[in-house]
């Protein structure tokens, strides 16, 4: 019997996105979500360097389909920037000196099928075709000191302009190497807060003996925690202006002229990102 060792590649990946606040991971409606899927040839199963590496992202209605832009890629030691501000890309990239391929990129959104898609694709230098070396891909079994085997896709996405606070963001990948078996990535998923936060400076006696007092704001949102908090201040019926930012605290000790009129006013932001309207 002769033993035959079957070459192929692997890829551990994963997928992550905007922290966000809190166990939700609330982000605003508005807000430009940036992600990154990466990718490895993994040394633990991979036994042949990838020559074809396709990602795949499915987007829910709550995605803006539109909004999508990427924004670099990379693998091994190698970066590159996307500076072009639209959907789709194309580019090749001669690493043969290195790795003795050109690789070949084309990545997009396919609007029918609401999907993100990123094709690596070898390509043997003298040819353009497919390299007939299984031995020659851009992506090279992965080592721990080099991470030469490893690579990365990053993209920008927004809120679809309907979405209401308790709308989830699922964000999932799925990459194949070469013609093995797909791999489905974590789910990486945000929760929307569309609700502004609202506060308002606790009513004071209409005469205060003294020349300080101390403020209290009452605060309250329905989403994402609360991040800060300004007070304005107007003296004798004048302009208001800033006065002062809290955060760790609700209550300030604010420090006037005996016998002037104060009045006060508040707006917060909560770490979704809202801001109060004033």
């Amino acid at each position: 019997m002769i033993f035959i060792p079957l070459l192929c590649s692997f890829d551990p990946n994963d997928i992550t996105g905007p922290e966000g606040s809190g166990e939700e991971r609330y982000i605003g409606k508005e807000e430009t979500m940036p992600y990154l899927i990466r990718f490895e040839n993994d040394p633990e199963f991979a036994t042949a360097p990838a020559q074809i590496v396709y990602i795949t992202h499915p987007l829910s209605e709550n995605f803006d389909i539109y909004s999508m832009r990427l924004t670099e890629f990379g693998f091994g030691s190698f970066s590159f920037p996307v500076d072009e501000d639209k959907p789709f890309y194309h580019t090749r990239v001669d690493v043969s000196d290195s790795l003795g391929v050109i690789v070949d990129l084309v990545a997009g959104v396919d609007i029918q099928k609401r999907e993100i898609f990123w094709r690596f694709s070898s390509l043997d230098p003298v040819t353009l075709l497919p390299p007939t070396n299984p031995q020659a891909g851009f992506l090279p079994v992965n080592d721990t000191l080099t991470n030469i085997g490893e690579g990365y896709v990053n993209f920008i996405m927004k809120p679809a302009r309907n979405v209401n606070t308790g709308d989830i963001l699922p964000a999932k990948a799925i990459i194949r190497f070469d013609d093995n078996d797909t791999i489905h990535t974590n789910t990486w998923i945000n929760t929307i807060d569309a609700s502004l936060p609202s506060s308002v400076v606790d009513s004071l006696p209409p005469v205060v003996y003294g020349d300080s007092v101390m403020l209290s704001v009452s605060y309250t949102d329905d989403g994402a925690e609360f991040d800060y908090v300004d007070i304005f201040v107007s003296e004798n019926d004048g302009y208001f202006t800033h006065l002062t930012l809290l955060e760790d605290t609700l209550n300030y000790l604010f420090n006037g002229v005996a016998g002037n009129k104060y009045g006060f006013y508040s707006q917060a932001k909560d770490k979704a990102g809202n801001y109060e309207n004033g």
